[in-house]
């Protein structure tokens, strides 16, 4: 009867443990790599979407100013439109009257003053009318009434939004200004105000 030989029990025993023992260790190693694989994609895609949204974002920023300077381009435009449309009224010295100082006007008084293209802005009948932008950018002038050189009916009489050209000299206020120019109240602080009026001697439409 054949036996078993105990040196070939034991070499089988020792080989089954050593191939489990290299299954472990090659399965941890796998799994190793595995782990190590997914973090790079992990990495990479998180690198390729942080880079995305900063493109992305760039041309965002950029279209907003883009837009702020167009509108600042047209607000300078419309700015430099309504300076040319207000019209001039100036001294001997080339000075601006419109929205002066008083001081302006009081260097100015005596002087000869041109008008070109002014506004009308409203009317003291048979007395004058106010010329400017604003009522609070605005100069009398003496046209018809009793103060200075007397002009004749044939004149030139303006209404409120027409266009004039002038001459005159610029004189300066009288101590009452509304009893002496025949002016509201309202009309004749902005003339005690400005310490100064136009007495024009010569009227025409503007253009």
């Amino acid at each position: 009867m054949a036996t078993s030989r105990p040196d070939q029990v034991g070499a089988r025993s020792i080989g089954d443990r050593g191939a489990t023992k290299g299954t472990g260790k090659g399965g941890w190693l796998k799994w190793l790599l595995l782990a190590l694989l997914l973090l790079l994609v992990i990495g990479v895609l998180i690198a390729l979407l942080s880079g995305g949204d900063d493109k992305k974002a760039a041309p965002a920023a950029a279209t907003p100013a883009g837009q702020s300077g167009a509108t600042s381009g047209a607000g300078n435009g419309a700015a430099a439109a309504g300076g040319a449309g207000q019209g001039s009224l100036v001294g001997a010295g080339k000075q601006s009257l419109l929205g002066a100082s008083a001081a302006t006007f009081g260097s100015a008084v005596g002087e000869q003053v041109t008008g070109r293209d002014l506004e009308v802005l409203s009317v003291v009948e048979d007395e004058g009318f106010f010329v400017g932008t604003s009522e609070q950018d605005r100069v009398y002038v003496e046209f018809g009434g009793d103060v200075g050189e007397n002009e004749t009916a044939a004149d030139f009489r303006p209404a409120a939004g027409d266009r004039v050209n002038l001459e005159g000299e610029l004189r300066p206020a009288p101590e009452d200004a509304g009893r002496t120019l025949r002016l509201e109240q309202a009309d004749a602080q902005v003339v005690e105000q400005q310490g100064a009026f136009v007495n024009a001697t010569n009227v025409a439409r503007g253009s």
